[in-house]
């Protein structure tokens, strides 16, 4: 499992503790459906992780496939930490958002 979907697991876990914790029917609700949302996000990091893995069907296409790959991994690898930056931001804004509007 990559570090990312591991990460969406313990928010969704932390979100399913305060779920539990929280006295008022409205935060239980709000931390349930964030819970469910980090759940969603560490699914959609776990399928792109498995499309990302190519098995080559033959030895002879092994040397092709791996030299096609190389290109895309490293743009893939540039992309990722702007990526999950951008991810930890639309998280951090929609709960000051949603905090903002509670209150």
């Amino acid at each position: 499992m990559s570090s990312y979907a591991s990460y969406c697991q313990r928010q969704a876990a932390d979100r399913a503790q305060r779920a539990r914790l929280a006295s008022s029917p409205d935060i239980k609700a709000y931390h349930r459906r964030l819970g469910l949302q980090w759940v969603k996000l560490a699914e959609k990091a776990r399928v792109a992780r498995g499309r990302n893995r190519k098995v080559s069907t033959t030895l002879r296409d092994a040397p092709a496939a791996t030299a096609a790959q190389e290109p895309a991994k490293s743009v893939a690898a540039e992309r990722l930490p702007k990526i999950r930056r951008a991810c930890r931001n639309i998280a951090l804004a929609a709960t000051v958002l949603l905090i903002f509007l509670w209150w």
